[in-house]
């Protein structure tokens, strides 16, 4: 089987610049999932992969300090594609660059799959003149968030996200087959009787587990983005009234202001901004539980499965959140689950959970890590997706 994979992830060397260019943050969760995707699908003998990436950074200047990506090739083969980064006419220049990419790689359109990560437009618009100049090329969306303006953590956008939503729908509609990361996300995305399975995560094989502690210090860390409607700050008022336990808090986003004063007034709260994924296993070895506080309140939480929670796993260390509509029930003997959704009573839950008995805990995320490890690595996850594409 030949797979042609759309990506927006960074290679190697532009991940390292990202660093340097991107405004803000760079969203690694996207770019750890399609990676440990690429290495699973790597490790098929019957699988003939080529890759089309291009980094998902913001434009130039606002959001990037960079005007130009550039076109090279990288790992087996594979190619990036540049463009001017700027709003509007980069997208435009993404869709004629790899249409005319994809289609010098079209051979035997029957025996190919072009394999599009996300609901990016220049991916879906190219998929479309790729069918249509090819008709017998089978077109797999891989769909692993909310669909733009139906989903209610946008309703300061309604209008507009509804727009872009229906449209980027519509385009999908070239699309043979489909994977989520969520079962609910076949409805807002109108599948209707075409074929989709839910692959809710990869992880990567090759993280280490982080350093055993013995839970005295009683340090929970949060890492990732820092958006108000994940939680956090209703997070930093639980230990303001937890002061026996610390929280550590990594990533970027619109709550760091929020995070910053009360760094200031509980000396048990550490904000320590962005940071790379090997400082983040630095950090990792010196905690004692991972907290995702995001609550499952809003219709946006069925369509995702927060990402964390599999690095989490993975780390050994007791992991601590809601249960979310996404979340598959096979992961509940793994978990330590919050039930209440005040400050109050979450500090209330993990008073609770601290004082029980740390050794029990490890052993429960032990067999965590061993669970993701056996059952959602990159192999595994690839060969799902392999069977599923071969279905007729």
């Amino acid at each position: 089987m030949k797979i042609i994979f759309l990506g927006l992830l960074f290679c190697e060397d532009s991940l390292q610049k990202a660093y340097g260019q991107v405004i803000g943050h760079v969203s690694m969760a996207p770019h750890i999932f399609q990676s440990n995707l690429i290495k699973g699908l790597e490790n098929q003998e019957t699988v003939e992969l080529t890759v089309c990436n291009i980094p998902p950074m913001g434009s130039f200047p606002i959001h990037n300090k960079a005007l130009f990506s550039k076109t090279y090739t990288w790992g087996n083969g594979y190619s990036q594609i540049g463009y001017l980064n700027i709003p509007v006419w980069k997208q435009f220049v993404q869709e004629k660059k790899l249409y005319r990419a994809v289609s010098k790689l079209i051979e035997e359109p029957e025996e190919t799959w072009l394999l599009l990560y996300s609901l990016y437009e220049p991916f879906l618009k190219a998929a479309k003149r790729l069918k249509k100049d090819n008709p017998g090329l089978r077109i797999c969306l891989l769909h692993t968030d909310a669909v733009p303006g139906r989903n209610d953590m946008q309703q300061y956008m309604t209008r507009a996200a509804e727009k872009r939503g229906n449209r980027l729908v519509e385009l999908a509609k070239c699309c043979d087959k489909f994977i989520f990361l969520s079962k609910y996300l076949a409805e807002p995305m109108e599948v209707g009787d075409r074929p989709y399975t839910v692959v809710e995560c990869i992880c990567n094989e090759t993280q280490q587990k982080s350093k055993v502690t013995d839970g005295t210090n009683k340090v929970f860390l949060y890492t990732g983005s820092l958006n108000k409607e994940y939680g956090i700050c209703e997070l930093a008022d639980a230990f303001a009234q937890l002061p026996e336990a610390q929280l550590w808090v990594c990533g970027g986003g619109e709550a760091e202001t929020y995070l910053i004063d009360m760094e200031k007034q509980h000396s048990n709260i550490r904000y320590l901004g962005f940071q790379t994924p090997e400082q983040l296993a630095a950090i990792r070895d010196r905690c004692d539980y991972l907290i995702n506080p995001r609550q499952p309140t809003g219709s946006y939480t069925k369509y995702s499965f927060p990402s964390k929670t599999v690095e989490y796993m993975l780390s050994g260390k007791p992991v601590v959140m809601y249960k979310l509509e996404a979340i598959p029930d096979e992961y509940d003997l793994y978990l330590n689950y919050l039930y209440k959704e005040t400050p109050k009573q979450m500090a209330d839950e993990l008073r609770r959970l601290i004082n029980a008995d740390y050794t029990q805990l490890s052993q429960k995320a032990e067999y965590g890590r061993r669970f993701v490890l056996e059952q959602k690595s990159g192999i595994k996850q690839a060969l799902k997706i392999l069977d599923f594409l071969e279905e007729e």
